[in-house]
Parts: structure tokens; sequence; C-alpha cells
């Protein structure tokens, strides 16, 4: 029973609470709780990356633009396509990360994961510009943070 209890507090550190991260949570730059998350990403940035610096875009969600990112991706990272989306999860996560480009706006392109009920955590970008944002999802503002994901 009091296994139960400490594993029961040590998951609802990690997470915040039973929907996950909490709207409230106040995230800040170099958070010690987004940054492990956002570093998750880091080889479908990379692809991402080498996309736009071939093309001067970013790649669309069809089946071309997906083959042509999974060349870069490392083994164990499963891409798939979802409705007008990417979906980027490892082969052993439950869940993963999502990405989208419009045709609208073909050097604008993010890539975001849930975090739990309503937070998400987005990288953005937008031309040569990227950025993390934290979005509460509760319909405060949200807001820009730097994380250091460096590999």
């Amino acid at each position: 029973m009091a296994l139960a209890i400490v594993a029961g507090l040590a998951t609802a550190w990690i997470v915040g609470f039973p929907g996950g991260m909490r709207p409230s949570y106040q995230a800040t730059d170099r958070d010690a709780r987004l940054t492990p998350i956002a570093r998750e990403a880091i080889p479908v940035i990379k692809s991402i990356d080498r996309y736009y610096s071939t093309h001067g875009q970013c790649p669309r969600p069809t089946e071309s633009g997906l083959a042509e990112l999974r060349k870069d991706l490392p083994e164990g990272l499963i891409a798939t396509l979802r409705g007008d989306k990417i979906e980027f999860r490892d082969a052993k996560a439950v869940t993963g990360w999502l990405y989208y480009s419009s045709d609208e706006e073909p050097t604008v392109c993010q890539l975001w994961r849930k975090l739990g009920w309503d937070p998400a955590l987005v990288w953005l970008r937008r031309g040569d510009q990227t950025r993390w944002i934290f979005v509460p999802g509760d319909g405060s503002d949200q807001k820009m943070i730097d994380l250091d994901i460096r590999d």
C-alpha cells in the first residue's frame, strides 16, 4: 500500500495531475520539465530543417513530403500520415508529435505535442525563424519560451 502511494505521488509530480500538465503551469525559459520533452523532437526538427534548407519551404503532410522526411529519421521513429498532419512517434511511445503545414504559407510549419488534456508544447517555424511556445489550451495567452535542446 505504501509503495502504491509513493508511486502515485511520483506520477503526479511528473505529469502534474491525472489529465497531464495543468493549463496553469508556469512555463519558463530553459524549463526543467519542458526541455526533456522538447529534446524528443530533435530528430524530427533536424529532418524538417534539412528539408527546409533544400526546398526553401516546409514539407507538406503528403506521401511525398513524408517519404522525404523519413530518409533522415532514426530507426524506431515511426512517421504516419494522419489526415492533414504527420504523426511522429517512437515505436515504444504511446503519444507522439504532430506536424502541420499549410499550402497558403509554405514557409510556416509547426510541430506540437499534447502535455495533458489542454496544454501543448509547440515548435514553430516561420521562415528562417524558429521558436518554442507553451500553449495552456484554456484560452489564456500562449507563452514563447527558450528551450535549450542542442544535442
